[in-house]
């Protein structure tokens, strides 16, 4: 672990330019936690409303014209904390200005920005450990500090993509308003999931860059248990490495809990060691996130077998061309064999992920059968090469069994930074009946 100056002290002097720092009031927590005393575990809900906060608060960002710079903040000097606020406040502001301060010379600002990101990781898992204790003006203040070290990192890495250093290469690395977005995007199950690999590991996917079931990494099979019975998520805590070596897979094992560590350039697997939060912080850290509930899963996993034929694809480019006239557009049916580019990404693959009611899917084009949770792509067309519409819009639809039920998707918009599509069930009722009759 990099050094982060995590110190247990409270003498910290003048901050007068944060306008949220308050006077004492009632009902709020004092530094003392020990006088504290609570007995309510954090629910998923819970958590989803202090990470909506920061959205909030990350949104408010602009790379064209920070609010911050890492002068302004140095300038701002060590701030200042009454007794109404946890302690951990003031733990976290002092090791966020000594990092700060320290980015001085070259040699040392990629150190001390990588410092900053740690402390800025720890704020996240420390807020969803301690949340019932923490006050909203203990939550305004970790999300001011958010801000200030985004802040810092975002002009950090600027710099390195102006004089063109190896490993800033792109702003994707600090997104950190994507994170975000990506992260709450997840249903509860895997939100929750990802909380856990977080605790355990210390790196939150606020701060570092995620994935979650990414059709490039397979599950190995060398694990303890079946490889169905796992979910594969991957942080990148590497930020300035440019391969696969910056990133850590994390195997969730659903019945058990389990957590499995790797690495993806070796075959390298290991329990993941629970980060000791309380020995860094030099005082105990009580964590209200709820043990995990083992679960039972099926050993092997719900499969859904296609019957779509020949003949029930035959008959939907015959009604297609009947249904189009009406519409004043020009379909052609595609294939994984002839995929066109529709406004900057291929469709449709073999293979491929899209983005459907605000989660990332695996998609196959025409399976002989699909896992739980998997589309199965049974036809594809697009009105992209039309040239007599005379309309700017363009269309790509698929025709899609998701979990044995017929949905009709359509997309308007090219993939995004991720290339990744985004689709949604279309609105034409007359094309989403047309389908189901057929199916």
């Amino acid at each position: 672990m990099k050094k982060v100056f995590i110190l247990a002290s409270f003498l910290i002097t003048s901050f007068s330019t944060v306008a949220f720092i308050k006077e004492p009031a009632e009902g709020v927590y004092a530094q003392n936690v020990a006088s504290v005393s609570i007995d309510k575990e954090v629910n998923i809900q819970d958590v989803r409303q202090a990470m909506k906060q920061w959205q909030e608060v990350v949104q408010t960002y602009s790379l064209e014209k920070p609010k911050y710079t890492i002068a302004s903040l140095q300038a701002m000097g060590p701030a200042e904390f009454d007794q109404s606020y946890h302690w951990i406040i003031s733990d976290l502001y002092q090791a966020y200005y000594t990092n700060l301060m320290d980015y001085s010379s070259q040699e040392e600002k990629g150190a001390s920005i990588g410092n900053l990101r740690e402390v800025l990781s720890h704020s996240f898992g420390l807020e969803k450990m301690l949340l019932p204790e923490l006050s909203r003006a203990d939550q305004d203040a970790l999300n001011q500090l958010r801000l200030y070290i985004v802040s810092a990192i975002m002009e950090f890495y600027q710099e390195g993509i102006h004089d063109k250093l190896p490993g800033f290469f792109t702003v994707e690395g600090t997104d950190f308003a994507a994170y975000i977005d990506k992260y709450l995007a997840l249903d509860d199950q895997h939100l929750d999931q990802l909380i856990r690999i977080s605790l355990a590991s210390s790196f939150a996917p606020e701060a570092y860059s995620f994935s979650f079931d990414e059709e490039m990494f397979n599950i190995p099979e060398e694990l303890a248990y079946p490889s169905e019975q796992y979910e594969m998520y991957t942080i990148t805590n590497g930020v300035f490495v440019q391969d696969v070596g910056g990133t850590t897979p994390y195997y969730f094992h659903v019945p058990t809990g389990e957590i499995t560590e790797g690495h993806l350039a070796s075959p390298d697997l290991h329990p993941l060691v629970s980060y000791n939060w309380s020995e860094v912080y030099g005082r105990e850290i009580k964590n209200y996130y709820p043990a995990y509930q083992t679960q039972a899963i099926q050993t092997n996993a719900k499969k859904y077998p296609s019957d779509w034929t020949a003949d029930q694809s035959q008959e939907l480019v015959k009604a297609v061309k009947n249904w189009e006239v009406k519409m004043g557009q020009k379909y052609e049916f595609v294939t994984s064999a002839t995929p066109l580019n529709f406004l900057g990404g291929d469709l449709p693959l073999k293979s491929m992920i899209i983005s459907l009611d605000g989660q990332e899917r695996k998609a196959y084009y025409q399976a002989d059968q699909v896992k739980d949770n998997e589309i199965n792509i049974l036809m594809a067309m697009t009105d992209i090469r039309d040239q007599e519409n005379p309309k700017p819009e363009r269309h790509f639809y698929l025709f899609v069994e998701d979990k044995g039920q017929a949905r009709v998707l359509i997309t308007m918009e090219g993939p995004d930074e991720s290339a990744i599509h985004h689709f949604k069930d279309t609105a034409n009722s007359a094309l989403d009946q047309i389908f189901k009759t057929i199916y």
